[in-house]
């Protein structure tokens, strides 16, 4: 039987946008920017898509949860945020069976880099360490 790879990935967006962007926008660029990854994954090669799911706070107390479970699906976004904000952090957490890390990693910076539709600004890409990382590298370092 030939079993899929599982390696969940984790990483946090850091959008810093030129202008603010108002709720309406931000719900439009994080419901696209979903979608089209868990697109990008499924053409990639074999996959399945457990989920791709995202919690995005502003410099308030705003917040947006998006959530992605199939290329064939729109996407799923909730929240409270109101007015225009300029900088916006998302962590995201992808589970998708197929894929290594590495891929995953490739296919979420290819998308960042494309200017949007309806934005501009900066997006850096800052990978997730888990609690047990530190552990380790304290035990080993």
């Amino acid at each position: 039987m030939n079993e899929m790879i599982f390696e969940p990935y984790a990483v946090h967006l850091d959008f810093q946008m030129d202008a603010p962007i108002e709720a309406d926008d931000w719900r439009l660029i994080l419901s696209e920017l979903l979608e089209t990854y868990a697109s990008q994954c499924s053409k990639a090669g074999p996959c399945v898509i457990g989920h791709i799911k995202g919690f995005a706070h502003g410099n308030d107390d705003t917040f947006l949860k998006v959530s992605v479970v199939s290329p064939n699906h729109p996407a799923d976004i909730d929240g409270n945020m109101k007015g225009g904000i300029s900088e916006l952090s998302l962590v995201l957490n992808v589970l998708v069976y197929g894929q290594p890390k590495e891929t995953l990693a490739q296919h979420l910076l290819e998308l960042v880099n494309i200017p949007g539709k309806i934005w501009t600004g900066h997006v850096a890409v800052v990978p997730a360490v888990h609690e047990h990382d530190h552990i380790k590298n304290e035990v080993e370092g």
